[in-house]
């Protein structure tokens, strides 16, 4: 068990105590014993739950922070960030996905970074270079991204609730998908590859990669009368 920093036996280690609110926390191994962690954050926020920051911090196998206090992070533009999601990028260090609203919509974002906390990936057409990059900024809104690897470091297939055709009506959402290298760039179509697209909602995707480096994707699907489960390989 780990001690805090008050020396507490077996007290729990806080992670993050800054000003403001703090939540949805994701969490990977860092692949030598300690762990990364990726959260939601409002101590930038003037109001009261209405405009996150997403940060990290990597604990080593002894309980101890190695990036700065209180984290760093991840997207330092000042808008909205929501809904992270992490996995081991395969060389120490990990790629995050989420949500913002940079752009009125939300849209698909995403960034590696590594072990010393060092942002990998850039988007070379973007006036500001720390925001990380775009996955998908198709019409409409993305929400909910999950991320699988593909077996090779650094690449990975993110996917994610879409709403392009319908601007948000939660009865006519669909599922895409898009690969990106290693060094972030889009391996598919610009905005993704639909997965589904049939009428009515598909939504809870989840997904595994295969030994071959694809994604198998299962979602419950309302086509139907009632909620059905379906499931397609990637690609």
């Amino acid at each position: 068990m780990w001690n805090s920093v008050d020396d507490a036996e077996n007290a729990p280690v806080s992670v993050c105590t800054a000003t403001g609110n703090q939540g949805a926390p994701s969490a990977v191994s860092d692949e030598n014993g300690g762990v990364f962690f990726v959260w939601s954050d409002y101590r930038n926020d003037p109001n009261f739950y209405t405009s996150a920051q997403l940060y990290a911090q990597r604990i080593n196998a002894e309980g101890n922070a190695l990036w700065e206090k209180d984290g760093i992070p991840i997207c330092e533009l000042r808008v909205n960030q929501q809904q992270p999601y992490c996995i081991p990028d395969g060389s120490g260090g990990f790629i995050a996905a989420w949500w913002d609203e940079r752009d009125i919509f939300a849209d698909i974002y995403a960034q590696r970074i590594n072990g010393n906390g060092e942002m990998l990936w850039n988007d070379e057409n973007a006036q500001f270079q720390k925001g990380g990059i775009p996955v998908c900024t198709g019409a409409g809104v993305q929400r909910l991204p999950h991320i699988v690897p593909t077996g090779e470091a650094g690449e990975t297939i993110i996917y994610w609730l879409d709403y392009r055709e319908d601007f948000g009506d939660s009865t006519e959402d669909a599922i895409y998908a898009q690969r990106l290298d290693a060094d972030g760039k889009p391996l598919w179509e610009i905005n993704g590859i639909p997965v589904c697209h049939a009428p009515k909602e598909q939504i809870t995707p989840q997904a595994v990669s295969t030994d071959s480096g694809a994604a198998i994707v299962v979602w419950s699907d309302a086509r139907g009368q009632d909620y059905d489960i379906y499931i397609q390989r990637v690609p």
